[in-house]
């Protein structure tokens, strides 16, 4: 079964329609907190790792010094493991801000090919790398 690690950023957040599909194809969601106060998750066993929003900005010294940095270290560890990322608004400006390329997203109707920037590949439910 694949596993897939959904990354909130407030106790509010929840994975919603995204979890949802997720588990409809099969995965098994873990849904961490990865705020100032948490600990960061680990990649072990994660085939994807999803990156909600959030209400901070990604350029903000402050949040970087308080737990973005950490998310960006744990961006880092998904691209070197072969991970596929996908990222949600703040979760995107996360993983442009790392450095990972996005330009190649192609948009196009539910339940063609959707190819997404890490090589991550959606065709008819099925998600993989």
């Amino acid at each position: 079964m694949p596993r897939a690690l959904i990354l909130r950023h407030h106790d509010e957040d929840r994975p919603g329609l995204v979890g949802d599909a997720l588990e409809s194809r099969g995965f098994e969601i873990t849904v961490a907190l990865l705020d100032a106060q948490s600990p960061t998750p680990t990649l072990e066993n994660v085939d994807l790792l999803v990156i909600l929003g959030s209400k901070h900005a990604v350029y903000d010294a402050d949040v970087e010094a308080a737990w973005f940095g950490r998310e960006l270290a744990l961006i880092a560890d998904a691209d070197q493991r072969g991970v596929a990322i996908f990222g949600i608004c703040f979760g995107a400006q996360a993983i442009k801000h790392f450095g990972i390329m996005i330009e190649d997203i192609v948009y196009v109707q539910l339940g063609k090919m959707l190819r997404f920037f890490s090589g991550l590949l959606i065709t008819k439910g099925i998600i993989y790398r």
